[in-house]
């Protein structure tokens, strides 16, 4: 008898070890989770300002999100208030399904209705970290229009691997804005897709990457439409785009493993 009760005091002892465990772990898990949320934001404020200096965002107009590293969040850019002077505090948390972390800084600024977009980019594009929604005016110009952008030169070949498709859901239904976005994402190497009557959904391995690809965008959407000022404008052979393309990937894949 004094033997099982001894008995279970060691496994009271070592459940309690257990528990004490358990409860570091998740401490330490909460503690990494809000430092990458604090430098998450820091860089959702960063970027927003440099998609002013770059011409792609302005007004209020345009949006911005990152993933947050280790934790099934992401943090974006409200939807009002100039993207130059958005301090970091006020960028807005979100679960994937799109909804703002109550009681976090930020929260009481409800997403804009593409919100819809971003969060289901990050559930269905685990690669994805970064996604941009410019609505830059060459973008603007075009979408204006319901006309896609064409594969015209060889930098936009190499990088992108086609040309910028897009969609033509009713905007005022969020959830088919996103069905047909990540649909158009999924059917192709472009890492944009223009939305006709709205602007450029841009993604990106990395936040940085996406704000690259988004001017990058625009600039094919200027050439575009310079091109088509002088005639008809000619897409590069599908074989050469698949060609170029090819070889950036070879290339970079290189220039990253030899970094390593």
């Amino acid at each position: 008898m004094v033997r099982h009760i001894d008995q279970t005091d060691k496994e009271v002892r070592l459940v309690t070890r257990t528990d004490d465990a358990t409860t570091r772990e998740q401490y330490v898990r909460g503690v990494k989770t809000e430092v990458a949320i604090a430098r998450v934001r820091a860089e959702v404020a960063a970027l927003s300002t440099e998609l002013v200096q770059a011409g792609l965002a302005g007004w209020g107009g345009g949006d911005l999100s990152v993933r947050v590293p280790g934790a099934d969040l992401f943090v974006i850019k409200p939807p009002a208030g100039d993207h130059d002077d958005l301090a970091p505090e006020n960028a807005i948390v979100c679960d994937l399904d799109g909804d703002a972390l109550t009681g976090t800084p930020g929260s009481e600024r409800l997403p804009g209705a593409d919100v819809a977009v971003h969060s289901r980019l990050y559930r269905d594009r685990p690669a994805v970290r970064g996604i941009v929604r410019s609505q830059s005016p060459y973008v603007l110009a075009h979408v204006a229009a319901g006309e896609g952008i064409p594969c015209l030169v060889a930098a936009m070949a190499e990088r992108f691997g086609s040309g910028i498709p897009i969609v033509t859901p009713p905007l005022d239904d969020s959830a088919a804005v996103a069905d047909a976005v990540v649909e158009a994402l999924s059917s192709g190497p472009a890492p944009a897709v223009l939305v006709a009557g709205d602007g450029a959904y841009v993604t990106g391995d990395s936040a940085r990457e996406a704000v690259a690809s988004a001017g990058l965008v625009e600039e094919m959407a200027r050439v575009a439409l310079l091109v088509r000022t002088t005639g008809a404008a000619a897409s590069l052979p599908h074989e050469t785009v698949d060609r170029l393309h090819a070889a950036f990937r070879e290339r970079t894949t290189k220039t990253t493993d030899d970094r390593r």
